[in-house]
């Protein structure tokens, strides 16, 4: 998507003519450009054709190829970040019509492109999760506190380390000691990599584990808001996990699932 600017900052660009502080002040400021404009006292300006800001058409040409490699490793498999910088060149080499032109044709063949219907699926699927039948205005009993996980791999650890960050208490469920050593290793290992990247202090990782209570069984589970679960993809095995929790969990305590291939 393109890159907001505040109103301030697109005057000062250039990208607009006029701003007004009150909305009432919008259209008398509007027609008064417009007269402007017709009697010749402003010049009209249509964006296509504004060039002042581009540069060397060498230099665009070499922000458009160094973009086109870094989208090459941050957009694998999707065509539509090489069109769009295609059409850019286009514009850039041959005006603002033509890369008009260059996007009308790119987009012709990326809409029907197999990763653009993975993207629509991927969006609507996105906000079809949110509109779950027979939820509608139903709410958590009370503010969530306590969370627990299971399972302790990639994505369990990663779902640990990101409730610790946000001041949950936490408890991680393994259904052995190895396998729950194991899940706490990715769990520091992924908040010590976090903090690192953010030059946060060492004691801010020893404030978020002081909050995670590993264990292999249910005990404690009595007192969770909210449980996710996150253990191999066995539809078997999950639904006797599921079971578990109703047994052991409160009747208003949240079941999650961290299910990909499973429709649930």
């Amino acid at each position: 998507s393109s890159k907001p600017f505040p109103a301030k900052k697109a005057l000062k660009l250039g990208l607009i003519d006029h701003l007004v502080k009150k909305s009432k002040d919008l259209l008398p400021t509007a027609i008064k450009a417009a007269l402007a404009i017709a009697s010749g006292a402003q010049p009209r300006r249509v964006s296509l054709e504004v060039k002042e800001r581009i540069g060397s058409r060498a230099k665009g040409v070499e922000a458009i190829e160094l973009a086109r490699i870094k989208s090459r490793r941050r957009a694998k498999g999707t065509p539509h970040a090489s069109a769009c910088l295609d059409a850019v060149k286009a514009g850039l080499l041959q005006g603002g019509e033509k890369g008009i032109e260059a996007e009308m044709k790119a987009f012709e063949v990326c809409i029907s492109s197999p990763s653009a219907r993975g993207l629509i699926h991927t969006f609507l699927s996105s906000k079809l999760a949110a509109k779950v039948p027979g939820l509608q205005g139903i709410r958590p009993a009370g503010k969530v506190q306590t969370v627990a996980v299971l399972g302790g791999g990639t994505m369990g650890a990663g779902i640990v380390a990101l409730m610790l960050f946000k001041g949950y208490h936490v408890i991680l469920k393994e259904i052995n000691q190895d396998l729950l050593f194991q899940g706490v290793k990715r769990v520091a290992a992924t908040i010590s990599s976090v903090l690192k990247r953010m030059k946060m202090p060492q004691i801010a990782m020893e404030m978020g584990m002081r909050n995670l209570t590993p264990t292999t069984s249910y005990e404690g589970f009595e007192r969770c808001d909210m449980v996710v679960e996150a253990i191999i993809e066995n539809i078997p095995i999950k639904q006797k996990v599921f079971q578990d929790l109703e047994r052991v969990c409160r009747k208003d305590c949240i079941f999650a699932t961290n299910t990909s291939t499973i429709d649930i």
